[in-house]
């Protein structure tokens, strides 16, 4: 269905309806723009992609469209370490429609006034190395940390820098050796009223920041032009002096919570001595080094991590525990409480009060800590009170999310919105009625204190817990860091909607997992939906749903203990059912670990009123994006759409005006579900999921699921090599798109997409064994007329979308839907995947044939040919040749006589539905 046009049969014209997302309160900050082509790929496959089905019931020609269609929204917290990208991009159809949406903080397409149209994109990006043209790291006349002086430069035209990023949304700096644990910089965080964009228009072509003072960890000039990353700071507060020691000196940035890191090491290092290091002209490091101490971010087998350069805080310099020296407190909020409650005079009647004149009418309640029953009633008062003189917030405090919580808005517009001049955020929150508070005193909550509000926010504001990071943030000393859970938000009740509960699978103390495991529902024996909302599916949903009846949703909230790294949610169409032997078994899991049920068999069939029998799923199979645990057709045929999911605590969405998505009355969804415990004490993973049904004036326009998978199985990539495939998708005319998204196997190390206008391509890998950007330095490739290649230097203001994580890819929504109509160039992506089977020793291991599984589907990938089979071989020179033939392969391969330390196993890399094969699926949601 190429060049589809206008409506669907049945449906109104579409157009442009306002904000796709109408959170409670707000939406997290940020918003969007751009213009595409495709093939549109709706949620049942095309018959020319599907040799392993029968034919869909449904017209062919007609590819009936998705009635999944869920935009994952990927907010991102720095203390659960969610990798996240910002990326720039000016859009002709937007500025032409003569619409700029409104600008929010958080994870959107947005367009604010000084930057004109820039994409934030949140999701686990990956870590992105550069090359380091210049590092000067030197304490004058070899003294303290008050002579410390830094410069840094990454050579210029890095690709991964060229859209013009937004580093309002945040920017941190981290210099550090790798001689000792404790050797490094402050973490600095700047601040984000300090940047400036650099050029004039709507689009800025980069970004400036100066402060003299280096008032934030010693920083006190940065620049982001023409992919180029330079950096200036010195004194005490930057706090890294070279003694050395240090064989290598890493630099890591933070833009957004995207992460880039550069290596001087070796050849690249000019002077290596006390009070001095220098590095000229280092090349991309394979890796970002995981975890680091210093980095803010407590990770396995560190016991604590706050990012300064404070040994008496209770967390030393080499990331172990240490005598605190400050304030003691039984929990976070006993901080929250003296530290800003009382501290900022916010228990005063002048603040929330009627008795002083000044005083705003909020109806909020806060009572002085020495009062009996202090932190219960403040809890309470924040958690459960209704503002009463703002209409745009529900609560004070929205249990995992800071974004709609009043209480934080208020005390962020003071810390930001007096400067000069005013981030953008600041006139959203003015629409709001959002006043600046403390108003009792003249000075704003520190940087540190609104940090540390935000991240007890995020991990479920709780009463008598300790949120980890929050002590160094205040200055206090906690007791060591608790599990967190969240209390179960209200389902929305019959005629309302529906809740989906996970069940809580294990999550032992010190550990980190992903999993993969169903439950199964039933709303059809329920008064849950009434007979009036139920419709016809418009598609098949499998077998398990009896009656093929579904249900209309517009919007969702999904809620998710604290501990979690990612939620996606699967809806699993395949012919399974409940009973297939990979489910197995179904047994009972509950939040409490002491519950005497754990453990006992199951029968998911036997719902109760909530359509679900509460706690009962299947067998949590270890593994990244259900990739294994699933039965067999799980990957097959577009058989399990996501439909749902989050990276933060709380994620809250509404559809746009008038588009709805649809679900069926009954079914089985996957929950691919990566959480991790650095407390001390075990505990479990638990998420809750509402679905309000849609009203009859949401039910206009059905929202509709871009899968191209026309190229599904392109690779062909050999041992030891990598390749980037590119392919071309339009959009229908008169669509708005919301969401934008990618899917690959292990061995897909890099997605990019650019925005039109794009001319039309034939798929392939232009540039061969030799992937590069065909126009960019140093790159030789000259590709084939017609051949897709990436555009290289001209394509860098229009580069959208950025993800280096296969199993977690960025989920890029825009908000508000972005229309498109025009010619077929203005409605066409380009989209490349960079393939790299195990090229260098940080590569994704090659693919082997000892370890690949047999395909669910013959002649589509599984273990290769025996005469296919070349070399694994610590010699250079035998890399890569063919040893099947060979008297002794094995031998053969060795890098020397009798060295036993070669294998004849390693094969190319082709399409395929496990793991071990590869797949290029472009994912997207419109209506």
């Amino acid at each position: 269905m190429r060049g589809a046009s206008g409506a669907h049969a049945g449906e109104p014209a579409r157009t442009r309806k306002g904000p796709m997302t109408r959170r409670v309160g707000r939406g997290a900050r940020g918003a969007g723009v751009l213009n595409v082509r495709s093939v549109v790929r709706y949620l049942v496959a095309d018959p020319g992609f599907k040799p392993w089905a029968a034919p869909h019931p449904f017209e062919p020609e007609a590819r009936a469209m998705s009635p999944l269609s869920h935009p994952l929204v990927r907010r991102s917290s720095t203390s659960f370490g969610v990798a996240a990208v910002a990326l720039a991009l000016a859009v002709s159809s937007a500025h032409a429609a003569g619409e700029q949406p409104t600008t929010f903080r958080g994870s959107r397409l947005v367009a604010t006034p000084n930057a004109g149209w820039c994409a934030e994109m949140r999701g686990a990006a990956g870590d992105v190395g550069l090359e380091g043209q210049k590092l000067v790291v030197e304490a004058k006349g070899k003294g303290g940390p008050e002579r410390a002086s830094f410069q840094f430069s990454t050579e210029k035209q890095q690709a991964a820098l060229l859209a013009p990023l937004d580093p309002t949304t945040g920017f941190k700096v981290l210099v550090y050796g790798t001689g000792d644990a404790g050797h490094h910089s402050a973490l600095a965080e700047l601040d984000p009223t300090k940047w400036k964009p650099i050029g004039k228009g709507s689009t800025p072509k980069g970004w400036k920041y100066k402060d003299k003072d280096g008032t934030e960890g010693g920083i006190e000039s940065v620049r982001i032009h023409k992919g180029q990353l330079k950096i200036k700071g010195k004194g005490e507060a930057f706090g890294f002096v070279p003694d050395g020691s240090d064989p290598e000196v890493w630099v890591d940035v933070h833009i957004g919570n995207q992460r880039y890191c550069a290596v001087f090491a070796d050849d690249a290092v000019s002077r290596n001595e006390p009070g001095t290091f220098k590095g000229r002209g280092a090349a991309v490091p394979d890796a970002c080094p995981d975890p680091v101490c210093g980095d803010g971010m407590a990770d396995v087998g560190e016991a604590c991590d706050d990012g300064n350069l404070d040994p008496k805080d209770g967390c030393a310099n080499d990331c172990a525990v240490s005598a605190c020296e400050g304030d003691a407190f039984d929990s976070t909020f006993a901080a929250i409480q003296t530290v800003i409650l009382d501290g900022y005079g916010c228990t005063s009647n002048r603040c929330h009060g009627t008795t002083v004149p000044e005083g705003h009418v909020s109806g909020l309640t806060l009572v002085p800590g020495g009062e009996p029953g202090a932190l219960d009633a403040n809890h309470a008062a924040l958690l459960e009170s209704t503002p009463e003189n703002n209409d745009n917030y529900e609560h004070f405090v929205v249990e995992g999310d800071s974004k709609t919580s009043l209480f934080y808005q208020a005390i962020w517009r003071k810390r930001h919105c007096d400067g000069d001049p005013d981030p953008a955020e600041c006139a959203v929150l003015d629409a709001e009625g959002v006043q600046s508070m403390p108003s009792a005193v003249p000075e704003a909550v520190t940087a540190e204190q609104l940090e540390a509000v935000d991240l007890w926010i995020r991990g479920g504001a709780p009463k008598d817990l300790v949120v980890a990071g929050t002590a160094d943030k205040f200055g206090a000393c906690l007791p060591p860091a608790d599990p967190l859970k969240v209390d179960p938000p209200a389902a929305p009740g019959a005629g309302n909607g529906v809740q989906l509960v996970s069940s809580a699978w294990p999550l032992p103390k010190s550990s980190e997992n992903e999993v993969c495991f169903p439950i199964y529902y039933d709303f059809s024996q329920t008064d849950l939906i009434p007979e009036e909302q139920q419709i016809d599916c418009p598609v098949d949903f499998g077998p398990l749903n009896t009656g093929n009846k579904c249900f209309r949703w517009h919007k969702q909230l999904l809620l998710q203990d604290p501990q979690s790294h990612h939620s996606i949610i699967h809806l699993y169409r395949g012919a399974g059912g409940v009973n297939h032997p990979n489910w197995a078994p179904w047994t009972y899991k509950f939040d409490d670990l002491d519950d005497p049920r754990n453990g006992d068999p199951c029968d998911p069939l036997d719902v109760g009123p909530t359509g679900q029998n509460i706690g009962c799923s299947g067998n949590p199979v270890r593994g990244a994006a259900c990739l294994s645990g699933p039965p067999p057709d799980f990957q097959l045929n577009n058989n399990s759409p996501q439909f749902s999911g989050s990276q933060e605590t709380h994620y809250e969405q509404e559809l746009a005006d008038g588009v709805y998505g649809i679900l069926p009355m009954k079914g089985v969804v996957a929950y691919n579900s990566h959480a991790f415990n650095l407390t001390d004490e075990d505990t479990t993973m638990n998420q809750y999921l509402n679905l309000w049904l849609a009203g009859p004036e949401d039910t206009l326009y059905l929202a509709r699921q871009i899968f191209d998978a026309d190229n599904i199985f392109i690779q062909n990539v050999p041992a030891h090599q990598k390749r980037e495939y590119c392919a071309t998708f339009e959009i229908p005319d008169g669509a708005n798109l919301f969401w934008l998204s990618s899917h690959t196997h292990r061995h897909g190390v890099r997605w990019r997409t650019w925005g039109p206008p794009n001319a039309a391509c034939t798929p392939g890998a232009a540039c061969g064994a030799a992937p590069c950007d065909p126009g960019s330095e140093g790159c030789a490739c000259t590709p084939a007329p017609g051949v897709c290649a990436p555009p290289g230097p001209a394509g860098d203001d229009r580069l959208i979308y950025f993800s280096t994580v296969y199993n977690d890819p960025v989920q890029l929504s825009i908000d508000p839907p972005l229309p498109f109509t025009g010619t077929e160039s203005e409605r066409r992506f380009l989209f490349c995947a960079l393939y790299d089977n195990g090229s260098a020793p940080t590569s994704p291991s090659v693919k082997k044939q000892s370890t690949s599984p047999e395909s669910p589907v013959p002649l589509v990938g599984g273990p290769c040919e025996d005469a296919e089979k070349t070399c694994i071989s610590a010699d250079p020179a035998k890399q890569g040749q063919l040893c099947a033939d060979k008297p002794d392969p094995d031998r053969f391969c060795d890098s020397s006589p009798g060295a036993f330390d070669g294998v004849c196993d390693a094969c190319p890399l082709r399409g395929g539905f496990t793991t071990e094969d590869e797949m290029f699926i472009l994912l997207g949601n419109y209506f």
